[in-house]
């Protein structure tokens, strides 16, 4: 029986340094090849959105819900503009430092400086 014993010792010392070749992801729950490949990963858009989730205690979505979830995001774009948008005016979607705040402010200083003239 010792010898059936120190059998499966070397097997598991096998098993060791391939489980330690490999590189994962804790936070999009992935296994990678080589370090290159998961830093790249770790550079990616879905990684952070998935750590993000992960610190909210939320599992992790996986390449094809995220590819779905950007084609989803790029229609709306397209389609036209986001919610939220029906309490603007229509002349308020210039951008800010347009001349529509400037006027009002000239007119009061002019006003200001007859109402100096005349008194």
């Amino acid at each position: 029986t010792p010898a059936q014993g120190a059998a499966p010792a070397p097997q598991a010392v096998a098993a060791a340094p391939q489980a330690a070749a490999e590189f994962s992801c804790n936070a999009c729950a992935e296994v990678f090849q080589t370090a290159d490949e998961q830093r790249a990963h770790c550079k990616s858009e879905r990684h952070v959105y998935n750590t993000k989730r992960r610190l909210a205690s939320l599992r992790p979505i996986s390449q094809e819900a995220w590819e779905r979830k950007i084609r989803e995001s790029r229609g709306l774009a397209a389609a036209g503009p986001r919610k939220g948008t029906a309490h603007l005016k229509a002349g308020k979607t210039a951008s800010k430092g347009g001349g529509g705040a400037e006027v009002p402010q000239e007119g009061a200083q002019e006003g200001a400086q007859e109402g100096a003239q005349e008194g």
